[in-house]
């Protein structure tokens, strides 16, 4: 599972308003129609869905909470994953 906060750069505690700033800030950033000529198009065409789909998911305040619920109960092994959970953990 991806990490949605990681993706757009936000904690949990996040308000929809803040995700939004973020996700038009990296969709801007890295909207495939402002790369077209370049050799990373695809690059930056997986980048921006992985981003369209972490806000639709944290922009729905009942489909946040479910997200939540399954990224705590699922087991991972990605150190930057934990990491940043860990973090979250420590500051609220």
């Amino acid at each position: 599972m991806e990490n949605y906060f990681t993706i757009l750069g936000v904690s949990k505690k996040t308000s929809i308003e803040e995700v939004k700033k973020a996700y038009r800030l990296l969709a801007s950033k890295y909207h495939p129609d402002k790369h077209q000529d370049s050799e990373f198009t695809k690059t930056y065409e997986t980048k921006f869905n992985q981003i369209k789909e972490a806000y639709d998911i944290l922009s729905d305040s009942k489909a946040k909470k479910e997200y939540i619920k399954d990224l705590a109960s699922e087991i991972t092994m990605d150190p930057k994953s934990v990491a940043t959970e860990v973090w979250d953990k420590i500051i609220t």
